[in-house]
C-alpha cells in the first residue's frame, strides 16, 4: 500500500463532510464536539440534565444540518447498558452517518406525535 497526495475518490465526500461539520461546530455555539470516524460523525446530548434543554439542543442540532447539509433524520431507541437512549440519524450522500444522541425520556414529548421506533440493543 502506498501514501498519496489524495484521498481516494470514494472517500473524498465524506472527508468533506467532516470538514464542514467541523467548520459548524465551531461556529455554531452549542454543538458538541463530534465523535468522528471513517463513515460517522456522531453527538451525544445524553449528559444534558433538563429535558427542555436536551430537546431543545437535539432540535437546534437537527435544523442546522438539515440547513447546511440537507440531513434528514430518522429516529430510533436503543437499548445501552446505561438506560434507552433516542438515536437519531441521517446519512448523507457522501455516505457520512449523523448519530444524534440523547435520553429517550427526554426526547418523548417531542417525538409523541411520531410513530414509534424500534427498540434495538446498541452494539
Amino acid at each position: 500500500m502506498t501514501i498519496t497526495d489524495t484521498p481516494a475518490p470514494e472517500h473524498a465526500g465524506r472527508f468533506r463532510d467532516i470538514h464542514r461539520i467541523y467548520d459548524l461546530v465551531e461556529t455554531t455555539r452549542g454543538l458538541p464536539m463530534p465523535f468522528t470516524g471513517p463513515d460517522r460523525a456522531a453527538f451525544y446530548f445524553h449528559a444534558i440534565a433538563h429535558a427542555e434543554d436536551a430537546r431543545s439542543a437535539v432540535a437546534a442540532a437537527k435544523a442546522v444540518f438539515a440547513a447546511e447539509l440537507g440531513a434528514v433524520f430518522a429516529w430510533k431507541d436503543v437499548w445501552a447498558s446505561n438506560g434507552t437512549r433516542r438515536q437519531y440519524d441521517a446519512l448523507l450522500p457522501s455516505g457520512l452517518e449523523i448519530v444524534l444522541t440523547a435520553r429517550a425520556e427526554h426526547m418523548q414529548d417531542e417525538d409523541e406525535d411520531a410513530e414509534a421506533g424500534e427498540l434495538v440493543a446498541a452494539a
